[in-house]
């Protein structure tokens, strides 16, 4: 974006140049051709004034010079104060614009850090390492049904992470420093198929609860959004749009609105 503004504004400065660069060219062709063709009415000439009485005076009439003289000033001094109270309306304006700007960024950030340290202290709640090691350690049907409570939270803080990391109130990025590992690892052992799960433990999961739970989670492990999100191509991740019963993936732009935000809450 700021190279097309650059762009834009180099354009406009060229095309200022052109406009006074061809009016001083007419301006001078003007003036040359005055005194060339010895157009007295313009003033530029020599000027001989005709036969005249020696004790009386003579005016001659105002020439198109005198006149110039006559409104330039006047005319160049409005013209002058004109342009200046433009520019200190537009300095004030894109100063105006530039702080609300920033106000704006500064207000987004400290969301986004108040967040994440909320997010880092339910993790701790939960005491979130030792249940993804739990995770990590799954291998038979047995091993996923008697940890199914433990596995259910951290997929739910998941869940609530990509609902974060959509509408922009975390940085991807600093989620994924801290839970890349552990996104691997989920998507490894709770959404790939297995010899227990054919259909992968998520859609199990879902199958005794509702369709449109857990779509985040999954949405947020998939390798592909996680390798958007390190290259922050952000309207490339596919975030999910529950629809109806069915819970459908429809794809979304991950450049929404905060005021759209859904409810932190939600399991969706």
């Amino acid at each position: 974006m700021e190279t097309v503004a650059a762009a834009a504004r180099t354009g406009k400065s060229w095309r200022r140049i052109g406009f006074v660069g061809a009016g001083l060219l007419a301006a001078g062709a003007f003036v040359s051709a005055a005194y060339l063709y010895g157009w007295a009415w313009t003033g530029f000439g020599s000027y001989l004034s005709p036969p005249h009485s020696s004790n009386t005076d003579y005016r001659a009439a105002k020439t198109l010079w005198d006149w110039l003289g006559l409104l330039l000033i006047p005319l160049a001094l409005a013209l002058g104060a004109a342009w200046y109270s433009a520019r200190q309306a537009a300095g004030d304006a894109a100063r105006a614009t530039a702080d609300a700007e920033r106000a704006l960024r500064l207000g987004l950030e400290s969301i986004q850090a108040q967040t994440f340290m909320r997010v880092v202290d339910y993790e701790r709640q939960i005491d979130y390492p030792m249940k993804m090691k739990l995770i990590r350690e799954l291998h038979h049907k047995q091993d996923y049904i008697k940890h199914e409570s433990d596995i259910l939270e951290v997929v739910n803080l998941l869940n609530y992470v990509g609902h974060l990391i959509r509408h922009r109130f975390v940085l991807a990025t600093h989620v994924l420093l801290l839970y890349a590992p552990s996104i691997d690892t989920c998507h490894e052992k709770l959404v790939l198929p297995t010899p227990s799960f054919p259909r992968g433990w998520i859609n199990s999961a879902r199958n005794k609860a509702e369709e449109r739970y857990f779509l985040h989670f999954q949405c947020l492990v998939d390798p592909e959004t996680v390798s958007s999100l390190w290259l922050a191509r952000y309207q490339s991740v596919h975030w999910p749009l529950p629809k109806g019963e069915a819970g459908v993936m429809e794809e979304l732009s991950s450049v929404e609105s905060l005021a759209e935000a859904e409810q932190p809450a939600g399991r969706h």
